[in-house]
């Protein structure tokens, strides 16, 4: 849907006159049934991002009308894991999850070429923490991780910045939990 700010209604993303937009026939019905983790618009096209049935996490190219749909690939399955946040940036796919409740089982970041030539790949791996919150953010030719977790203490954070193109992380702010912009 298109929120029309004036009128204060929801449109149906429909280019097509005739369209009564009340059933899967319609270009705004999204088609996709299961988890939706994230929508997102990039190059033209929509990405899909969603968790199937069977926990893999796969990456869908929608065309901006919403007429075509081509499942770019899976970035992982995550069953019995968790995924913490996902984005689109610089013609990647890019997901993080935890592997598990404790610390060695460590955060994963995972990244998925769109042009759908090669499989998902793991680019860092970090330490974690039980019940930690991860959240992606991208700027330039960068990821920023938010990595919140309770310690005995009560909650803390790191904010990490991932440069894409040689795999460096470094800590860029620390004692952090909330709220964040990059």
């Amino acid at each position: 849907f298109y929120w029309d700010a004036e009128s204060r209604a929801a449109v149906p993303l429909c280019a097509r006159p005739e369209c009564e937009h009340d059933n899967e026939t319609c270009d705004a019905h999204a088609g996709y049934e299961n988890q939706v983790i994230r929508l997102q618009y990039y190059g033209g096209w929509l990405y899909l991002i969603g968790v199937e049935d069977t926990g893999d996490v796969c990456v869908w190219r929608i065309s901006s009308d919403g007429s075509t749909w081509k499942k770019v690939g899976i970035l992982a399955n995550i069953q019995g894991k968790g995924l913490n946040d996902s984005l689109i940036h610089r013609g990647y796919a890019y997901y993080i999850l935890t592997n598990g409740a404790s610390a060695e089982d460590g955060t994963k970041l995972y990244r998925l070429c769109l042009n759908g030539k090669e499989d998902g790949e793991l680019v860092y791996a970090g330490k974690s923490y039980a019940g930690a919150e991860l959240k992606l953010g991208a700027y330039g030719n960068a990821l920023y991780i938010r990595d919140n977790h309770l310690t005995a203490d009560g909650y803390s954070g790191n904010l990490l910045k991932y440069e894409i193109h040689d795999g460096t992380v470094e800590t860029v702010a620390e004692q952090i939990w909330r709220s964040w912009t990059v």
